[in-house]
């Protein structure tokens, strides 16, 4: 005789009202039934525009390539992820475009655009503006919004080019997908009367970026970072604050502890995953 199961899924024991409040039950997008495309793109703006205290970097692509495994059927669930990525992509100059002219206009109206960047980007607006110090004037606090605005979008650009790096290299490791099948070309019919009168060709299908061109890309953003370097060290000469070091701190300890930005987000993140994927894309390969 066959036995039937049932899966309780009420918590056998209540949370208090203490408890309850302190659960945050405000995040504004619902996750419960989504298709691979939109879970590639939730985590990719949730690692954007949410705190790195609960989005490091570090854990960006280990959160992607938990993509469900729910691709069309003829196409390798790698070169479906790809494709996913591929509309993800942006270049140096669409990168800073968005933050000077999209983003922006998002964070005028939080119902002027109600989708998924603008949830997402408003929902780590709101926590990240407690920072804002309250004035008693309206022009002060006007000013000291818009001051905010302005440094937290360029933050935001940083942690886009940083974003777009690790995006690209995980491309890399990801195979090429083969050539769409072409049938062979017909024998050629007999010139017609008007020799002028020519079939028009077809477009060429529409394919993915080439390897070359996502290492070029990759190229770029690289050179982006080194910029921000340079111009961000020229900044620290000029009345900034010395980093604390303790006294005991030599060789390599002192010299870790004196990383900048870059060096951090190169050696703790780029080179320790670059090292993990491409042993994977080794044994793939």
């Amino acid at each position: 005789m066959g036995s039937s199961y049932n899966l309780v899924t009420q918590c056998p024991v209540r949370w208090t009202a203490t408890q309850e409040k302190s659960i945050a039950a405000d995040f504004p997008v619902d996750i419960s039934d989504e298709s691979p495309e939109t879970f590639v793109s939730r985590i990719y703006q949730q690692f954007m525009f949410l705190p790195d205290s609960i989005m490091p970097l570090r854990l960006l692509v280990p959160a992607i390539r938990r993509l469900p495994q729910s691709g069309p059927y003829d196409t390798p669930a790698e070169h479906h992820l790809r494709r996913i990525l591929e509309s993800l992509l942006l270049t140096p100059r669409s990168s800073s475009e968005k933050y000077q002219t999209r983003v922006p206009d998002l964070l005028v109206d939080e119902d002027a655009v109600p989708n998924l960047e603008a949830n997402i980007l408003w929902y780590g607006a709101k926590y990240v503006k407690l920072d804002i110090e309250d004035h008693a004037n309206e022009e002060e606090q006007a000013m000291a919004e818009e001051k905010w605005k302005n440094a937290w979008l360029e933050r935001l650009e940083q942690r886009e080019v940083m974003v777009q790096i690790l995006l690209h290299f995980l491309i890399l490791t990801l195979p090429e997908p083969e050539q769409h099948y072409r049938p062979p070309t017909p024998d050629p019919q007999p010139p017609t009367s008007s020799p002028r009168k020519r079939k028009r060709k077809s477009p060429p299908s529409q394919g993915t970026l080439s390897n070359e061109a996502i290492e070029d890309r990759l190229e770029s953003f690289m050179d982006k970072l080194c910029m921000w370097q340079l111009t961000g060290a020229l900044d620290a000469t000029v009345g900034s604050k010395a980093k604390f070091h303790p006294p005991n701190a030599k060789g390599k300890q002192k010299a870790r502890e004196e990383r900048d930005w870059m060096q951090i987000f190169c050696e703790d993140v780029v080179e320790p995953l670059y090292d993990i994927l491409h042993t994977a894309s080794s044994f793939r390969g």
